[in-house]
């Protein structure tokens, strides 16, 4: 796992960069702690999925070759 975050005058994204192709709630749990944490509206999860999708609440899951 490789954390970055992006800030700007839109707020704080934090981005989670995963190797692997399926998310479960349990990988999710250090991205959602860190949205409580610094209190953002959205996180970016980026992994070898096949589709954009969201995969919980205020994450959004992007597959690599979509960047």
């Amino acid at each position: 796992m490789t954390g970055l975050s992006i800030d700007g005058p839109f707020g704080f994204i934090p981005i989670e960069v995963k190797l692997g192709t399926k998310v479960n709630q349990r990988m999710l749990g250090p991205l959602k702690s860190f949205l409580k944490e610094t209190k953002s509206r959205l996180g970016i999860l980026v992994n070898n999925s096949e589709k954009i999708e969201i995969v919980a609440d205020n994450i959004i899951q992007i597959p690599v070759t979509y960047l």
